[in-house]
């Protein structure tokens, strides 16, 4: 992918199998049919153009998906749904973002067929080693929970919470806007995937979220046809500030200062505490309402 971004990559309908691009090259000649995407897609269509065929053909493809996600140990399924996700953005961006997003909503199903125990009980001994290491290594305490708990202890003023969920939405707009095709879609891609796996409807909610803001990406592309990236820096810094202040003025103490929290498991929590809001897990909540205060003490000074 990232060869691609320093390659600035000619668009891939008109490259064809004389292409100096090795890869590519060897892709057109070996795997595909003809000497370019549309000849390839032409030749597909010439054996799926009856619509009867088409429906039954679009049904079972994603039962066979998830069949085959479903037989797969972890992480092996992620790595694979995660490669061929790039692999139809780098074909086509739209068509890969759709794949995307039902590959997603096939991981949330196999969690349902699963009846995945409640991650909050999920310990640093468990013998997942992902989590166990994913535990031990990133997240405060001993589970979800306790990350939860932490977190919360640094985010439980209202007035503190409204603006970091705002100014987290901008943030990553921010982001994915300044990053290059298709790193901003992998990177939105691996936060999803990651997200549906600490909790599969709060992920999910943030992949809605992600898909939103690359529409809005689409939109504002329309209208400017160059990248502003000072303004992204003075934007995301007056964010920051405005959360620096949040946490100073309204929870009187500063951020917890741990670099995986701020940018992965706080926005995570920020919607999950909006879920929360609307009845979601309310015995979740209540024990890291109960649980947070054990956290004083652990605040540190910029001194």
């Amino acid at each position: 992918a990232l060869i691609y971004i320093f390659e600035e990559k000619k668009n891939l309908k008109t490259i064809t199998a004389t292409s100096p691009d090795l890869i590519l090259h060897t892709m057109y000649k070996v795997l595909f049919k003809g000497n370019n995407l549309k000849d390839e897609l032409s030749f597909i269509y010439y054996y799926h153009n009856d619509d009867k065929n088409l429906v039954i053909h679009k049904i079972s493809i994603i039962i066979l998906f998830f069949c085959l996600f479903y037989s797969l140990i972890n992480p092996l399924n992620y790595v694979l749904a995660i490669i061929f996700s790039i692999f139809y953005i780098i074909l086509d961006v739209q068509t890969g973002l759709v794949w995307s997003g039902l590959f997603m909503l096939e991981f949330a199903l196999i969690y349902i067929f699963e009846e995945k125990k409640n991650l909050k009980t999920i310990t640093a001994t468990s013998p997942d080693l992902i989590l166990h290491t994913m535990y031990k290594v990133l997240f405060k305490g001993n589970n979800l929970k306790d990350e939860l708990s932490f977190i919360y202890y640094y985010h439980n003023d209202d007035k503190n919470l409204v603006i970091h969920k705002i100014s987290i939405i901008i943030l990553f707009f921010c982001l994915f806007y300044s990053l290059i095709n298709p790193l901003n879609y992998v990177l939105a891609i691996i936060f999803s995937i990651f997200y549906i796996i600490l909790d599969v409807q709060t992920g999910l909610v943030w992949s809605g979220l992600f898909m939103l803001e690359f529409a809005l990406i689409y939109i504002f592309e329309e209208y400017l046809n160059q990248q502003h990236y000072i303004t992204y820096i003075i934007i995301s810094a007056i964010c920051f500030s405005f959360q620096l202040v949040g946490h100073r003025v309204f929870e009187k103490k500063f951020p917890a200062f741990r670099l995986f929290e701020a940018f992965v498991t706080t926005p995570f929590f920020l919607v999950m505490h909006t879920l929360f809001q609307f009845g979601y897990k309310p015995e979740l909540y209540d024990e890291i309402k109960n649980d947070y205060m054990k956290w004083k003490g652990t605040e540190r000074s910029l001194y």
